[in-house]
Order: C-alpha cells, then sequence, then structure tokens
C-alpha cells in the first residue's frame, strides 16, 4: 500500500472500518490522525510497520482483529495505548505469548477477548480489571499456565472448542480455580460431548446460562451414555437456562428425545434441579454461524413444576 493511499485514508472522517489483508504497509512516515474505529490487519510479517501504523489509529481503535505472526522476542515491540479498545481478536500460531500480553495491558477498557488457535497464555497479570468475556480454546486452556491467582471479575467465558474424548481432564479444575464466577458458559462442541458440558456447567458454583453450540452431530444420539460416574460427584449447582444450537436438518426428533429423557428426566436429569427453560434452536448448514438461519425452534419452559414444550 503506497504512503499517499493510507494518508488518504486516514484523512476520512467517516471511515470508521479498515481491513488490511496481506498488505505490504509503508515505511513509518507522518501520517493524519485516525478516525478508524474497527481494524482488521490479517497476515502482515512485518511487525515494525505494523507497530508504527498501529500508533497512528490506536487513539479511536474500539475493535481489534490481528491474525498473522509476530517474530519478535519478548520485550522488543513498543505499542501505544489503546484508551478506547473494547474488544480484541487475536490469533496467532502456537508458541507466541508476548504480544498478547502487551496488547492486553495496553488496552484498560477492553471488555472481550478472544484467544484463536493454541497460543500459549501466561499468567493473568496483563488482564484488564474491564474484561468480562473470554473467548478461548481447550488446547489453550489446558496448555497455558495461568498462575495462582483467580480472576475473579471474568463472567462469561466461551469455550471455541471442547472434545470431552480427546481432553486430558484438566479443563474443569483449570476453569473452577482460574475463573471461579463465571454465570455464563458458551461452548462450541462435538455432540457426543454434550452431556459432559451439562455436567461440567453445573461444577461451575455460579453459572446460571449454558450454551451450546453442536457442529459435528449426530453420531452418537441414540447411544446410552454412562455419565453415573460424573453425576455422583456433581453438586446441584445453579444453572437455570440451556441453550442449543445445532448446524444440521436431520436428527431433529433424537435430539427431542434427548432433552425429554436426558436432561429434564423423568424426575431430575442431567439440567439438574434448577433448571428452569431449554431452548434448542436447528441451523441451517452454513461455513459461518453467523449467517445461518434457523428453521425450527423448540423450547421447554417450567410452569408451576410442569415442563411444557412449545415449537415454533
Amino acid at each position: 500500500m503506497k504512503q499517499e493511499h493510507l494518508a488518504l485514508l486516514f484523512q476520512s472522517n467517516s471511515l470508521h472500518t479498515l481491513i488490511l489483508f496481506q498488505c505490504r504497509l509503508p515505511r513509518s512516515a507522518p501520517l493524519p490522525p485516525s478516525s478508524i474505529r474497527h481494524l482488521t490487519v490479517s497476515l502482515m510479517s512485518d511487525w515494525q510497520r505494523i507497530e508504527s501504523f498501529l500508533w497512528h489509529c490506536s487513539a479511536n481503535l474500539e475493535t481489534l482483529d490481528f491474525v498473522g505472526h509476530l517474530s519478535q522476542e519478548p520485550g522488543s515491540t513498543r505499542l501505544p495505548l489503546f484508551p478506547k479498545l473494547r474488544k480484541l481478536k487475536f490469533k496467532e500460531k502456537p508458541g507466541i505469548i508476548s504480544h498478547l500480553d502487551t496488547l492486553t495491558s495496553l488496552a484498560p477498557q477492553l471488555e472481550h477477548l478472544e484467544v484463536w488457535g493454541r497460543t500459549y497464555v501466561s499468567g493473568l497479570s496483563a488482564l484488564p480489571a474491564s474484561l468480562n468475556r473470554l473467548s478461548i480454546s481447550q488446547w489453550t486452556i489446558e496448555d497455558s499456565d495461568f498462575g495462582t491467582h483467580p480472576f475473579v471479575q471474568l463472567l462469561h467465558l466461551h469455550l471455541t472448542f471442547y472434545n470431552h474424548n480427546t481432553g486430558r481432564g484438566l479443563v474443569i479444575p483449570i476453569i473452577q480455580n482460574t475463573f471461579p464466577n463465571l454465570t455464563r458458559l458458551d461452548v462450541d462442541i462435538h455432540d457426543d460431548s454434550r452431556n459432559f458440558v451439562l455436567l461440567l456447567a453445573r461444577n461451575l458454583p455460579n453459572v446460571t446460562w449454558l450454551k451450546l453450540g453442536i457442529r459435528w452431530g449426530p453420531f452418537s444420539l441414540n447411544n446410552n451414555y454412562d455419565t453415573s460416574p460424573y453425576t455422583a460427584e456433581t453438586p446441584g449447582g445453579p444453572l437455570a437456562s440451556l441453550h442449543v444450537n445445532v448446524m444440521l436438518l436431520y436428527g431433529m426428533e433424537l435430539y427431542r428425545n434427548w432433552v425429554t429423557h436426558t436432561v429434564l428426566g423423568p424426575t431430575v436429569g442431567l439440567g439438574g434441579p434448577h433448571l428452569q427453560e431449554v431452548e434448542v434452536v436447528f441451523l441451517t448448514p452454513d461455513t459461518s454461524a453467523a449467517s445461518a438461519a434457523p428453521v425450527a425452534l423448540w423450547c421447554w419452559k417450567q410452569v408451576e413444576k410442569e415442563w411444557v414444550f412449545n415449537q415454533y
């Protein structure tokens, strides 16, 4: 990208969203202040040029989506303060930790952090107190070192992938110890992990809302899951609301049976004693969950200790 073209973009008072994909930025040069509020920087390897560019647009940035590989050594970055940044999406190759920690420490108003891939995270000291939502993978949680001090401010955790069959069993105690005050849990799963995630949510003492995003299945809805060893050890957590998004158009009746016989149960099912509502939304298969259209909505609500079913 030529210097004069970038300068023209920065001079615009009406341009608030900028996406730079595989662009080679000009070397450090004077640029006017930028009004850009939403910036995506993708797959640009020259960190010094990116760093210089961020200095010119950091004052007004509200969301930053960074995708790429930063090869600098820890402590070598010199980034500006991001006083208005509310959301940071960070995707990098495994093993790089310094830039994520640097970015979060320079965003005092950060509310939502998304860490994609298997980026290693070290400690929670760089996370601002304003952060209330974290999106992170099961692998990142199990492979990272969160230190010994819990992050009590976080209320909403989104696990971008969870598979009970491939996990090492570490994620539940890590979540319990690291984020003790969670009230909302959002998990993307394979179909055959759904019962265990229900029990995971009930092991978290403050979680009242659980959302399952199922994009793979149904593979084994007819199987009988032996969850008795987990159920015996699961406390009656405060889970009150279960929301399930299913990205498929077959096996719908199998999900109805799963809700009525497993989640709700003849007495108290896996949903626990405090469950008040269950919502299942069937979505058209699509590469992007955000653009998938709902084709059916099923709702169960408890009314005077009886479950009432509605279909839309």
